[in-house]
């Protein structure tokens, strides 16, 4: 009687240790699912402010049609999350007013996250009286402070772009980490009208972007092409530069111009304004040297990964290549001679063979322009590196 008592005490006893178990093991895998990442919401707010003109609101109606459609058709943002103010010409339209663009980044703040993506775009005229700098909306203006104030508080990766030609005060206003800022000019001395915001909608809307050919267009790409394509309008005309665009990226307020050096740019360089990468199979460059992939029907599940590798592995030597091939094309050097040198815990080293300096990296410093300050008189345009090759090779034919 005594030895049953005991076998049915130590069954209940197994028995709770088991469906303990059991729910330690139940949490535990739940603990280690892997979680679905919330997708990113990209938001775009073109605020096009007062025009001054029946001239300037044609053309400014014509950038905001172009830019709403580039970001829409090209880089995959939902037209719902692009807000679209106009200027006091347009009939029908929500205007431009500090109202409604305080109300669109009060519904943008309550739902953005750190993942998200908020582009900023102002186009029109502004105005620096040598103390406060303004975007002319339509009905009272906002002040450089006041536009910041606004932006605080707005999550995830904000790019704000001032076209216009008070734009450079903009630049230590609205700096801080983790924002990328860009301006058309970059001293209060430059007030005329800017072409910046013309070269950037054709920058936005163009594939020639994607200077490295990797499928994806990055912030810093949009705003290399846009500067190349201010200096060249005006040396094509014979007219001194007006204008030259900034970048600031690290938050210190200076910012960079295209082809200059110091830390701005990094952080442009890792931003992308489309949402999924191109697959390679629709960016030919990439593959066109590539032999053609063997028809996957009756291959084995082994086969089918080991040729995967092997294309992500061409995939990798094109985007070098392009890479090269984009950065020659800049700066006027001739394509650096890589040679894969040693591949230790699967990272690749390179050397440069045709370079005495073996401490030159592939992506030399660029050099910075300093920014001209009020009262002071601009500098000397540089020259461009991609008019300089184009005579290069001119001279170089026979």
């Amino acid at each position: 009687m005594c030895v049953t008592t005991r076998t049915a005490s130590s069954d209940r006893r197994r028995a709770v240790c088991r469906r303990l178990l059991t729910g330690l093991l139940l949490v535990c895998m739940a603990a280690a699912a892997p979680v679905a990442a919330r997708a990113e919401t990209r938001w775009a707010v073109i605020v096009s402010g007062a025009s001054g003109g029946d001239k300037c609101a044609e053309q400014m109606e014509q950038w905001r049609a172009a830019l709403q459609t580039a970001l829409v058709e090209r880089h995959g943002f939902d037209a719902g999350h692009v807000r679209v103010l106009v200027d006091e010409s347009v009939e029908g339209g929500k205007t431009s007013s500090a109202a409604n663009v305080t109300a669109i980044f009060d519904e943008i703040r309550k739902t953005s996250a750190r993942e998200d993506m908020v582009l900023l775009v102002l186009l029109g005229h502004g105005t620096y009286d040598g103390n406060v700098a303004k975007f002319n909306l339509v009905g009272r203006d906002l002040t450089a402070d006041e536009w910041n104030q606004m932006l605080s508080g707005v999550a995830g990766r904000l790019i704000v772009v001032n076209t216009t030609e008070a734009s450079f005060p903009f630049l230590d206003a609205l700096k801080a980490k983790g924002r990328v800022v860009i301006t058309a000019t970059n001293s209060a001395a430059q007030k005329y009208a800017t072409v910046f915001p013309e070269y950037f909608v054709k920058a936005l809307g163009e594939a020639s972007t994607d200077l490295d050919k990797n499928g994806r267009t990055s912030v810093f790409e949009v705003f290399e092409a846009t500067s190349v394509a201010v200096k060249q309008h005006y040396e094509q005309r014979g007219q001194l530069t007006t204008e030259r665009a900034l970048l600031d990226d690290n938050g210190d307020g200076q910012g960079a111009e295209q082809g200059g050096e110091g830390p701005d740019g990094s952080m442009a360089r890792l931003w992308n304004t489309d949402a999924e990468p191109v697959s390679a199979a629709d960016n030919p460059e990439l593959i066109s040297s590539s032999p053609a992939a063997p028809h996957a029907g009756g291959q084995g599940r082994g086969a089918q990964a080991a040729e995967g590798r092997h294309a992500r592995r061409r995939v990798a030597g094109g985007l070098r290549e392009a890479h090269d091939r984009a950065r020659a094309r800049l700066t006027g050097d001739p394509p650096a001679q890589l040679k894969r040198a040693s591949q230790c815990s699967n990272h690749s080293a390179f050397v440069i063979l045709n370079s005495p300096d073996t401490s030159r990296t592939l992506h030399p410093p660029r050099a910075r322009v300093p920014a001209v300050r009020a009262g002071r008189t601009s500098s000397t345009p540089a020259t461009n590196p991609m008019t300089c090759a184009r005579e290069r090779d001119a001279a170089r034919r026979p």
